[in-house]
């Protein structure tokens, strides 16, 4: 049988339809909350400007909202910005930075008809080819644009002033300085417990072309000892010496000394002669270049000379001690030999050049292992080029290899060179070595293996160097010659590279 609908009371009805009404009243105050957002975002009292910055998780100009952090499993950091749709048109000029990635998310639509501005070096970005790394601290600073003076300078995009700036600049004593970026001079000049922040790993990101540089300087030495040669008159006994004789040392000549000069005559005549120029000249003497005019060979640099009578039944004969105190290495072997002309008189008058000491002098070789590899036998004076080529030759990670040693133009056996050898004949290179190997590149600027560094190789020597002195015993003789590897550019002979000393490669 039809049964007629339950019946409710008034008050049910009034409760219900309050209800409904409530709703739709709730329904309408979001929609004008959400109307309110879309006329506010409709550039009608601000410019058409938006700034995303993920390392604040904020988004400034003509809205402003916070946004959310996720993390990837690698470690990378995201800033997310959700938002009920996104309306983009190309009035509208967007500018990303930050040092997040970014995800930009709507609940509904997206429309983007506009160009998203992102600055080289950040946006999850690393820094340019200028820096060799970025700090732990750091990681959520912006490259610097340019390199501020007084360190009030903003470092990114409408971010204020990093008060971390300054500080470098002042307390460090730095005038460029950026918290963003650290230049090669930060390896030495930052305090010990910053630049071990500074990891040697492909600071430029996935995909760039960096590569891990090694500084390093490699140079011989051995003890000095000095050569000493004489020069002796002599004649039939019972004769009387006259004239003199000339001396001759690598194309130059002395005027005629005579047969009774002093010592200090003869030391004069030598070091005014036998050099090109005077001694207080020679550093500046051109010595590269053969074809040039004002080309000089070395001469025989500075001495000293003492003098003695030898046998009073010859009248006149005598003998001079010449120590050689400037000049490099063996004489007569490492260089041209000192030599006399006879212009005595006398009967059997003759002068005679002999060597009483010999300059010590460095020969042999050595061998140079790094990266598991080893290469040699390298010449106790091998030239930078031949050691470029052997280097490269030899050790197959190498990418890159650049040598400089002193002495290069073969030309300083004076001992009057800035950047010549030592007066045993040891040299310095200076190497520049550039590899992939072990150069790890972490993903992102907030990655877990943002700080992972690789393997740090270490060149070490194997010496086969002699010297004329006499070194018997390697393991006790502290005067034999001696090979050593540095790990930094501490003792390389060219200036621009002396201040670099940190002991560690860079990327």
């Amino acid at each position: 049988p039809h049964r007629a609908p339950p019946r409710r009371a008034r008050a049910d009805v009034r409760r219900l339809t309050s209800k409904t009404r409530d709703e739709y009243k709730a329904y309408l105050a979001f929609e004008l909350s959400k109307l309110g957002v879309l006329s506010g975002s409709q550039c009608a009292s601000e410019p058409c400007e938006l700034l995303f910055n993920t390392s604040a998780l904020t988004v400034t100009g003509a809205i402003g909202a916070v946004g959310g952090l996720e993390t990837l499993p690698d470690g990378t950091e995201v800033a997310v910005f959700p938002f009920d749709s996104i309306d983009l048109g190309p009035e509208v000029n967007v500018t990303v930075t930050g040092q997040r990635a970014m995800a930009l998310l709507s609940r509904s639509t997206a429309r983007i008809d506009t160009v998203l501005q992102v600055h080289p070096g950040v946006l999850s970005g690393f820094p340019g080819g200028y820096s060799v790394g970025r700090m732990d601290e750091d990681r959520l600073s912006s490259v610097c644009p340019y390199w501020p003076e007084t360190g009030d300078d903003k470092f990114a995009l409408e971010e204020s002033a990093d008060w971390r700036i300054k500080l470098r600049c002042t307390d460090d004593g730095l005038s460029s300085c950026c918290p963003g970026d650290v230049p090669i001079s930060y390896l030495t000049a930052l305090p010990a417990h910053l630049t071990s922040q500074v990891k040697s790993n492909n600071v430029n990101g996935p995909g760039s072309g960096n590569i891990r540089v090694y500084q390093i300087t490699v140079d011989t030495f051995a003890a000095h000892q000095a050569e000493i040669q004489t020069v002796t008159t002599s004649c039939r006994a019972g004769e009387n010496l006259g004239g003199g004789f000339v001396l001759h040392y690598n194309g130059y000549r002395t005027s005629l000394i005579p047969f009774d000069a002093t010592a200090l005559w003869v030391k004069a005549e030598i070091e005014a002669s036998l050099n090109p120029v005077g001694l207080e000249l020679l550093s500046r003497v051109e010595r590269s270049d053969p074809a040039d005019p004002d080309y000089r060979a070395a001469g025989i640099g500075r001495v000293d000379v003492s003098a003695v009578l030898v046998d009073s039944n010859q009248g006149g004969s005598r003998q001079w001690k010449i120590t050689f105190v400037s000049a490099v290495g063996d004489i007569g072997t490492d260089t041209t030999p000192l030599t006399a002309t006879n212009l005595l008189t006398g009967i059997d008058a003759d002068v005679q050049v002999a060597t009483t000491q010999n300059g010590n002098s460095i020969g042999g070789s050595f061998y140079l292992d790094f990266l598991s590899q080893t290469s040699g036998p390298y010449a106790h004076d091998v030239s930078a080029a031949d050691m470029e080529a052997t280097l490269l030759s030899s050790h197959s990670k190498l990418v890159h290899a650049f040598a400089d040693r002193t002495d290069p133009t073969n030309n300083c056996n004076d001992g009057y060179c800035d950047e010549g050898p030592t007066k045993e004949g040891g040299y310095t290179w200076t190497l520049t070595l550039m590899t992939h190997e072990d150069n790890l590149t972490p993903s992102s600027p907030t990655g877990t293996n943002f700080g992972v560094e690789g393997t740090v190789a270490v060149m070490t020597a194997t010496n086969q160097l002699v010297d004329n002195v006499g070194c018997a015993d390697y393991a006790t003789g502290s005067n034999c010659p001696t090979v050593r590897v540095t790990g930094n550019y501490s003792k390389t002979s060219v200036d621009a590279l002396k201040h670099l000393t940190a002991d560690r490669p860079f990327s």
